[in-house]
């Protein structure tokens, strides 16, 4: 992974790394693999539980929301570096992403008790897209909040420098 890391910044092309911090990671300290990757953006998201959707073994996955804060919290000074984390909790995460399933409908994530489940919108081809959109619990003020926009042309202020393992 790291030459990959190393041939797109060799090329001037800015990386984007995504990480789900879970119970099988959420006590490693990514910080030595991160600085050598040396991505432009590094998003964490907190494993996120979706009945009917990864419900049958989510459990041994499952995180509190002071473990992902620590996760995040241990990271911190990669900012320092020039890298640009973006945690993103559940709260965070929850309708702030505009999605497309396979079969051409808006979905979204929709309360079930204490959980959340997939809720689907009618097909973008059959209603239009503005009718379609008009269905889709979004929120635009959590996707800003969440880093959404962002300006991918910024400068970085850390020169990278290939190498290592």
């Amino acid at each position: 992974m790291l030459e990959i890391g190393y041939r797109l910044k060799g090329r001037g092309i800015r990386l984007k790394c995504n990480t789900v911090v879970s119970r099988a990671n959420v006590n490693e300290d990514m910080r030595q693999f991160i600085e050598k990757l040396f991505p432009r953006r590094w998003k964490l998201f907190q494993v996120l539980p979706v009945q009917s959707e990864n419900d049958t073994a989510i459990n041994d996955f499952v995180i509190s929301d002071q473990e992902f804060q620590a996760f995040v919290d241990r990271h911190q000074s990669l900012k320092g570096q020039g890298v640009e984390i973006i945690p993103e909790n559940n709260e965070a995460m929850t309708n702030s992403y505009l999605m497309i399933s396979p079969d051409g409908r808006f979905y979204w994530h929709g309360p079930y008790g204490s959980g959340r489940t997939i809720v689907y919108g009618d097909p973008i081809l059959e209603v239009g897209f503005e009718q379609a959109l008009k269905q889709v619990h979004f929120s635009a003020m959590k996707f800003r909040d969440r880093g959404g926009e962002y300006d991918w042309l910024r400068e970085i202020p850390v020169t990278f420098q290939a190498g290592g393992d």
